[in-house]
């Protein structure tokens, strides 16, 4: 039994569910679109270790050019003219500066 004060209260609490369906059927429509979206977007990949270094190994011996036994000559060189314009070089690195 329902009195007649309480008749709209239940017809406004029955419009008020059906919108409560109608918009958790709008919200899990919208959940799957944004999930379609979101695979659209590229995202990098995580790297599980880090990176490899580069160069060689921590614990590799340079493998450098031997220095010489016997010096047989020393020469100081040095261009006063471009090899290419053959214009006037300015000095601005000459062997001296090299710690030769």
């Amino acid at each position: 039994m329902t009195c007649e004060s309480c008749i709209p209260l239940l017809k406004e609490n029955i419009a008020l569910k059906k919108e409560h369906e109608e918009l958790k059927k709008r919200i899990e429509e919208l959940e799957s679109q944004i999930k379609e979206i979101r695979s659209y977007i590229w995202k990098p990949q995580k790297q599980e270790s880090e990176p490899k270094k580069f160069g060689p190994p921590e614990d590799h011996k340079p493998n450098n050019r031997p220095v010489p036994k016997d010096i047989h000559r020393r020469a100081k060189l040095g261009l006063t003219h471009c090899p290419e314009c053959n214009s006037d070089i300015t000095v601005l690195y000459t062997p001296d500066h090299a710690g030769i």
